[in-house]
């Protein structure tokens, strides 16, 4: 799969990091793994580096069909729950503006999509002055 999840218990904040071609289907499949996980806090904050990210074969119908296949298990996000997704490309920042859009109709979900990766850390509310400190920070538990 073209994704890591990294989180460890007692930290606000899980990363998803994706590459290459990233499928409806592919964000699918990460977001079960992650509410799979053991450490699995449906309060915690999700940013997520979709910086290198190379195509999205996916259109609006795809994204609206696997959103609402999560909808049972995004309905219990706690209100006001933060999302961010760093999407530098205009392919990437078109991709996940859509997903919030969709996602917004069923989910509590605060999601907010940027550019800039300082501006991702500050709203995830990350002390980290990088993507690359935070996942290193993530791994290290």
């Amino acid at each position: 799969m073209p994704y890591e999840i990294l989180s460890c218990p007692g930290t606000p904040v899980a990363l998803f990091r994706m590459w290459d071609r990233f499928s409806a289907d592919d964000g699918l499949a990460a977001y079960v793994d992650y509410v799979s996980r053991a450490d699995y806090d449906p309060s915690r904050t999700m940013l997520t580096d979709a910086g290198a990210v190379t195509g999205i074969p996916a259109n609006y119908r795809q994204v609206a069909v696997r959103v609402a296949r999560l909808a049972p298990v995004l309905a219990t996000i706690p209100d006001g729950t933060r999302s961010v997704i760093l999407a530098p490309r205009d392919h990437q920042f078109g991709m996940a503006r859509m997903l919030a859009q969709v996602a917004g109709h069923v989910t509590p979900l605060d999601i907010h999509v940027t550019r800039d990766e300082v501006e991702a850390l500050v709203l995830a509310g990350c002390p980290d002055r990088d993507i690359a400190a935070l996942a290193t920070r993530l791994r290290q538990g």
